[in-house]
């Protein structure tokens, strides 16, 4: 089990994982919050301001120093293309995960590598049994990035979610630490 605190650092073969921090905020704005392709698949918190968006960064940031919550900011040669995010119930050894890239980084593996890294730390680090992810049931290539990180899907919500005039269908895809093709 987990009994520390704080956002580890994480390297992949082509990929860092480390802490968000508020430098990043610009390329968040404009890269993720402003985009209409990222923007049309998110679910959660959008800015209309750069200030909006570093205020957003730093609620993360102070939510991360609890065991159960880590957001990374992915980075590809030092440069931030997008976020993983992972929200641990360790009482129950279950846990969410949600990500997101800059479009122009899309279709290049990053997604993968990123969920793949953020799945075995809360798998083997964390000792969590149970991982859940939600998505637009229009999501085609995000549903692509949990198949081939060992997911699958268990339901679907109808109209669950209410954005920009139209409700959505919601689908939760599931891993579980003993499958082994998450790796």
């Amino acid at each position: 089990m987990c009994d520390f605190a704080g956002t580890p650092r994480i390297e992949t073969t082509r990929l860092i994982l480390d802490k968000l921090n508020t430098n990043d905020a610009e390329v968040i704005y404009n890269c993720l919050m402003r985009d209409s392709e990222v923007n049309r698949f998110m679910m959660q918190y959008r800015a209309d301001t750069l200030q909006q968006a570093i205020e957003y960064i730093e609620s993360i940031t102070d939510m991360c120093d609890q065991p159960e919550y880590t957001y990374w900011a992915v980075r590809r040669d030092g440069r931030f293309i997008g976020t993983v995010s992972l929200y641990a119930s360790l009482t129950h050894r279950r846990g969410s995960v949600a990500y997101q890239l800059i479009s122009g980084e899309w279709g290049k593996g990053y997604a993968t590598e990123a969920l793949r890294a953020a799945v075995r730390y809360a798998f083997c680090r964390l000792g969590l049994h149970r991982l859940e992810a939600e998505l637009f049931s229009e999501n085609v290539r995000s549903a692509r990035v949990l198949k081939k990180c060992g997911f699958h899907s268990e339901s679907t919500a109808k109209d669950k979610v209410y954005k920009d005039g139209t409700y959505h269908d919601v689908l939760t895809y599931v891993c579980f630490s003993e499958r082994d093709d998450y790796v």
